[in-house]
């Protein structure tokens, strides 16, 4: 379970594996070393403790102390680890999926731990174009596991500026991403160790679920407000009149002033 979180962390996400060479002083000589290390650097402390924790159970150490902050409010947590940076690197997609498969929920609350936009009326995970296959393998485990998905798609251009504390950042490739659903993510992942994330997280389940309303209806409203001009108010008592049923001031504004889709609209989302 640990080492599926990391996989999470460090497969595209904010975590990182690399080698450094430090000159170490040996008698009246100096020898270059070779150091391997395990890195994530993040503003949330929390999400560093459990990759720290995940770190900890895989490499079979004791927990290390979070370094930080340093001026943009960034924490950082960094192992010495060679043979499994190793490892690491002879891994791809095919040879992890076996693992990811038996503990997705850990894995995908890696991935959205790092690459994530929470809002509790929506929330996307994010990639860049050569991470397609990656993110297609993504959406098919969030609708094994029933958390309803959109389609992927692009989203920005290359080129595009954007800020991280101080540091300025250009982006060089098309970013991508896929929508899910919150509540059902909640559902699913119970928690995530992004504190601002875990809160839209929670404040999805607080949200008043959305009625399945049938398309017959949003078009009968809609034909009301179209033929006849009216309003919100009077095209729900007509809809009332004429078939029995009280939809929400709220919702009748909507499809006549807006381009939302009904319940079955908006599910044609989720298809394949």
């Amino acid at each position: 379970m640990a080492l599926s979180y990391l996989v999470g962390v460090l497969l595209k996400g904010d975590g990182t594996t690399y080698v450094t060479c430090e000159l170490r002083p040996l008698a009246k000589l100096s020898r270059r070393y070779y150091v391997y290390k395990v890195e994530l650097k993040n503003k949330s402390q929390r999400f560093l403790q459990a990759f720290n924790l995940a770190c900890s159970v895989v490499l079979a150490r004791r927990p290390i102390r979070l370094l930080g902050p340093n001026k943009d409010h960034h924490y950082m947590i960094r192992y010495c680890a060679k043979d499994f940076v190793l490892w690491w690197r002879s891994q791809s997609l095919k040879t992890l999926s076996g693992l990811i498969e038996t503990y997705p929920a850990e894995y995908l609350r890696g991935r959205f731990d790092s690459d994530s936009n929470v809002r509790k009326y929506g929330t996307y995970l994010v990639g860049i174009e050569p991470h397609r296959k990656l993110m297609e393998f993504e959406r098919a485990l969030c609708k094994k596991l029933g958390i309803r998905t959109g389609m992927i798609h692009r989203t920005g251009s290359p080129g595009e500026v954007t800020f991280i504390g101080t540091k300025r950042i250009v982006s060089k490739q098309q970013k991508i991403r896929f929508s899910v659903n919150t509540a059902d993510l909640a559902k699913v992942l119970h928690f995530l160790n992004v504190e601002w994330k875990d809160a839209s997280l929670h404040e999805a389940r607080r949200v008043r679920k959305w009625t399945p309303w049938p398309e017959i209806i949003r078009e009968h409203i809609i034909g009301l407000g179209m033929k006849t001009g009216m309003n919100a108010t009077k095209a729900r008592n007509r809809t009332r009149e004429d078939l029995g049923i009280d939809v929400p001031y709220g919702t009748v504004y909507s499809w006549l002033r807006t381009k939302s889709k009904s319940w079955e609209g908006y599910a044609r989302r989720f298809e394949v």
